[in-house]
């Protein structure tokens, strides 16, 4: 263990600069981790919203096929539907069953 009051004046001042670098080190650390932190909750968010605008997208695309299938279901048969929206004959099927 080291003795700090029984250091001569050269040594606790090597002793004083050796803690305030470690000091200064740990804070240069901690200050680089706070911000690579911060750097990956941005990206994360930016990616959070471009996945949620895709899906989003997607989900709309959906939702008109499924509303211009059912508009056509009086006048179109199941596979011109399903050709001309690009949903899936199944879908389209169900999508009859629930209107009828």
């Amino acid at each position: 263990r080291l003795d700090v009051l029984k250091m001569d004046d050269k040594q606790r001042r090597a002793y004083d600069r050796f803690i305030h670098e470690r000091r200064i080190e740990g804070d240069v650390m901690a200050t680089a981790e706070e911000r690579g932190r911060a750097e990956g909750r941005e990206e994360g968010r930016a990616e959070g919203r471009v996945e949620g605008r895709a899906e989003g997208m997607k989900k709309g695309i959906e939702t008109e096929k499924n509303r211009l299938a059912k508009s056509l279901l009086d006048i179109l048969d199941d596979d011109t539907i399903a050709l001309k929206t690009g949903l899936e004959l199944e879908q389209v099927q169900k999508l009859r069953q629930e209107n009828d």
